[in-house]
């Protein structure tokens, strides 16, 4: 869903970049991006370094986010 939602800004040629799990919300099945002042003109020859780059930093605040939660019962992003 994310890389979903992320494909249609990389479409218009715009680039993301503050992966916090608080900037996606789910909204009637759809993900929303939001907090845009992040994003940015993409650059054609780097696209799928860029989806790679920011699936993984998401992934990676996303587990720090649980890891939190599991540890204090309550999620600071």
């Amino acid at each position: 869903m994310i890389l979903e939602a992320y494909g249609l800004m990389l479409d218009r040629g715009i680039a993301y970049d503050d992966w916090k799990p608080d900037n996606f919300h789910l909204v009637n099945g759809k993900i929303i991006i939001l907090n845009l002042e992040h994003a940015y003109d993409l650059d054609e020859d780097e696209r799928e370094y860029t989806i790679e780059i920011g699936l993984e930093a998401f992934l990676e605040r996303w587990k720090r986010a649980r890891r939190q939660y599991e540890k204090h019962g309550e999620i600071e992003c």
